[in-house]
């Protein structure tokens, strides 16, 4: 998984559809390549088009909202030689995604939030950068939108309330910290080719509504 390209101790840790009809890149992976592909089938059948569609992206069809046990199968030979291609790169990325996260860290310092705790046995890859408020999110993502900073909660619904897992038999309240965590976090742009300015216009508009 690009996402998390490393265990603890630094090492890393690493079925083609019928028709592939167009190619895009996946821009919030830290190594991203071409993902989508197309099934075809003989049948006009939208009901089996639909499930298709929804069991290829970890049984969702409303984003965030999960309705069946899906899978995120989408890697082939071509897509897996431009990712030979990118892992040259890697350690970089990588290496820039933490200096914006020590940005952050310092210019963030004595404001009412809480940034990423990195325990030190270990480092991070900072996939997402993600910040957490006690009140008032939904105010604070409506802020940073109205600035154009996509900033948004990874994943506002938790897994025991998702429908896929209703079978498990959990609900609302059985897993409070998940589902205060959801009401409390957000991420913020992390990617490697931040400016200065950049950064620093996220960090004025976070003060700016925590003020």
């Amino acid at each position: 998984d690009p996402r998390s390209p490393m265990d603890p101790s630094g090492i890393r840790l690493g079925t083609p559809a019928l028709t592939t009809r167009g190619m895009k890149e996946k821009e919030m992976k830290i190594i991203a390549v071409w993902i989508n592909q197309a099934i075809t089938s003989r049948q006009n059948d939208k009901k089996l088009a639909d499930a298709v569609r929804m069991l290829r992206v970890h049984g969702s069809s409303v984003r965030y909202i999960h309705s069946a046990i899906g899978m995120n199968s989408r890697l082939d030979n071509i897509q897996a030689a431009v990712l030979r291609i990118k892992l040259k790169y890697l350690d970089r990325w990588l290496q820039a995604r933490r200096d914006n996260a020590a940005f952050y860290n310092k210019a963030l310092e004595g404001l009412p939030v809480d940034t990423p705790y990195v325990p030190e046995c270990n480092v991070h890859t900072y996939h997402q950068y993600t910040l957490r408020v006690k009140s008032n999110l939904k105010g604070a993502l409506n802020h940073l939108s109205k600035a154009g900073i996509e900033a948004r909660t990874y994943y506002p619904i938790p897994l025991h309330l998702q429908d896929c897992y209703k079978g498990l038999g959990y609900k609302k309240g059985d897993m409070k910290e998940s589902e205060r965590a959801v009401e409390e976090v957000f991420s913020i742009p992390v990617y490697p080719e931040m400016t200065k300015d950049q950064k620093a216009y996220v960090v004025d508009n976070i003060a700016s509504f925590l003020r």
